[in-house]
């Protein structure tokens, strides 16, 4: 029961990382990516399956719509984040893009 921003990975026919965080951030959210921004610090964690894993994060802006794809979503601001469960390296990284 943790709150996660979305995510994904690189697939064979995304040409680039941007790339890819455009069509993960519409698979997972519904959103259109407008833009992405910048690229700030990426977590490294071993995942659930014991595989070591390096998340990195980007910042984008978005085109209009709703979110479509989840039962739960939020637009949290930084003085809300303490009524949501994040782990500790998650907190920084939305932290962190909040100040975009």
């Amino acid at each position: 029961g943790v709150w996660e921003i979305p995510c994904g990975h690189v697939e064979p026919g995304d040409a680039t990382i941007v790339d890819a965080v455009v069509r993960e951030t519409r698979q997972e959210t519904g959103l259109r990516v407008a833009e992405v921004v910048g690229e700030f610090e990426h977590l490294v964690y071993t995942d659930a399956q014991e595989r070591k894993t390096i998340q990195l994060n980007f910042a984008v802006t978005v085109e209009d719509g709703a979110v479509d794809e989840h039962r739960e979503h939020a637009w949290v601001g930084e003085q809300d984040l303490g009524a949501y469960a994040l782990t500790e390296g998650m907190d920084k990284v939305v932290r962190d893009a909040l100040r975009w």
